[in-house]
């Protein structure tokens, strides 16, 4: 892992992650079939966001964000918004 060294993601955040993945796929809230793909779990000072990224076979990266809204706020959620 890559992080300022002043704002390190924890094991705990990782693990919350990790959990909150899984259930996402678990739910059908996040559908993986066979892609290829990555996770960026990127940190702010007020915010954290887990960029998922998939390849689906067609030249174009899918691009998913959860983010739980401010440092206050524990709970990652579905971030929904225009780019």
């Amino acid at each position: 892992m890559i992080y300022p060294e002043a704002l390190p993601i924890t094991p705990s955040q990782v693990a919350d992650a990790q959990a909150h993945l899984a259930a996402e796929v678990d739910t059908g809230h996040l559908t993986l079939e066979n892609e290829v793909g990555f996770v960026v779990h990127h940190r702010v000072p007020d915010l954290e966001i887990l960029y998922v990224c998939t390849w689906r076979g067609n030249n174009e990266l899918w691009e998913t964000l959860f983010t739980n809204g401010s440092r206050r706020e524990r709970r990652l959620r579905s971030f929904s918004g225009s780019t």
